[in-house]
């Protein structure tokens, strides 16, 4: 009988709706379905109460410690000085510690880190690391206000690609800009794309409960997803104002986790009657906040994968998208694309979607044929044949 491989992951966004955390959680529970492959996972996590973990079909271990300790993370501020203290402490230990020892896994595992970073600790056994993209490399990108680090970017990154065995990130775009900036050998770099769930968009939903549940207007556009700097959800409202009164009026847009700056942004261009937002969506009515559209905008300037366009094509909406990075290469042709920072075009095209039947449903059959190049089966397929090869 062949022995298993042990497989150990790390789960630092476990508890969170990202694409990291959705990238995490799809292909774990997948490698269950491998009988050469025995998997277990942690998370680290010192303070507060105990995360509450849905969509994993396996338990999860806790690790009483924060995972700031083990990976390089800004100095902090506004915590205690006993945690500071503890903090110094433990990285006076790392040379000593193991990770494989202090999450209790098995010194044969291959140790799986999904969300760009690598332990700063000793790691007996094999390493597989997903690069997602190194957009905080290439972008000052901004949350709430909040600048990323990039000499700890910086660092993370390096670490990540000397100490991986194998390097797995989610587009060809993203392989190329990590060769091109670290001179990474193209074969140490594995593409495997996110995937998506088309019986997840196409159910019965009741569209006047959700309507009434989250405000929504009778027609919108919709933007699905974060708002960082990086995402240019201000270059889309711009594009809004943009469009003629009689299409604002007869059409709202709509924001999902809107941030302070971005509200400020849209009171100051007078546009509170016209923008509306929700936050705290759960995947159980994510479908219905697509399928409600009349359109989708996805004006980022920079996504290592990028899956709510996807998730519009499985609705049925047509898509309005930038045409720069990883876009064209996962959206295919079943979009009409634009420069992200020409809010005059993006309006340009947002009009001529919103106006012209036949070019909506020539996106719709499009996108409907575009998503089936992205299944979560194809992408654990091809994470079980890594693993299994190391």
């Amino acid at each position: 009988m062949t022995e298993k491989t042990n497989v150990h992951m790390a789960m630092q966004t476990a508890g969170f709706y990202c694409g990291m955390s959705t990238f995490e959680r799809e292909l774990s529970s997948r490698l269950l379905n491998y009988h050469d492959i025995d998997f277990n996972a942690s998370y680290f996590q010192l303070f507060g109460p105990e995360k509450k973990l849905s969509g994993y079909p396996f338990p999860i271990r806790r690790i009483f410690l924060p995972s700031s300790f083990i990976y390089r993370s800004p100095d902090e501020t506004g915590i205690s000085f006993y945690a500071l203290v503890l903090k110094q402490f433990y990285r006076l230990l790392r040379p000593f510690v193991s990770y494989d020892r202090l999450v209790k896994s098995k010194r044969s595992s291959v140790y799986l880190f999904c969300e760009n970073v690598v332990p700063q600790l000793h790691v007996h056994g094999k390493v597989i690391a997903v690069l997602h993209d190194i957009i905080p490399l290439r972008l000052k990108v901004r949350i709430n206000g909040y600048e990323s680090d990039e000499r700890v970017s910086l660092a993370n990154t390096k670490n990540l690609l000397e100490r991986s065995d194998a390097i797995i990130t989610v587009s060809e775009y993203s392989k190329a800009d990590i060769i091109s900036m670290f001179g990474t050998a193209p074969e140490r770099i594995h593409v495997v794309y996110c995937g998506i769930t088309p019986s997840k968009f196409t159910g019965g939903y009741d569209r006047q409960a959700l309507a009434e549940k989250y405000a929504l207007p009778e027609k919108y556009i919709l933007y699905f997803g974060g708002c960082s700097s990086h995402k240019n959800v201000e270059t889309l409202v711009k594009a809004y104002t943009q469009l003629n009164a009689s299409l604002r009026a007869g059409y709202k847009l709509v924001i999902t986790n809107p941030g302070s700056e971005l509200r400020e942004y849209v009171t100051s261009l007078g546009m509170n009657g016209r923008v509306h937002y929700i936050e705290n969506i759960p995947d159980s009515d994510k479908q219905g906040i697509y399928r409600g559209a009349s359109l989708f905008v996805w004006p980022s300037v920079y996504e290592g994968f990028g899956i709510p366009p996807l998730e519009a094509q499985a609705s049925g909406v047509p898509v309005v998208s930038s045409n720069v990075t990883s876009m064209p290469e996962v959206i295919g042709d079943a979009a009409v694309f634009v420069d992200p920072l020409d809010p005059a075009a993006m309006s340009e095209a947002m009009a001529g979607v919103l106006t012209d039947n036949a070019l909506r449903s020539e996106l719709v059959a499009k996108g409907y044929e575009n998503i089936k190049r992205f299944t979560w089966d194809d992408a654990a397929r091809k994470l079980h044949d890594i693993i299994t090869s190391l």
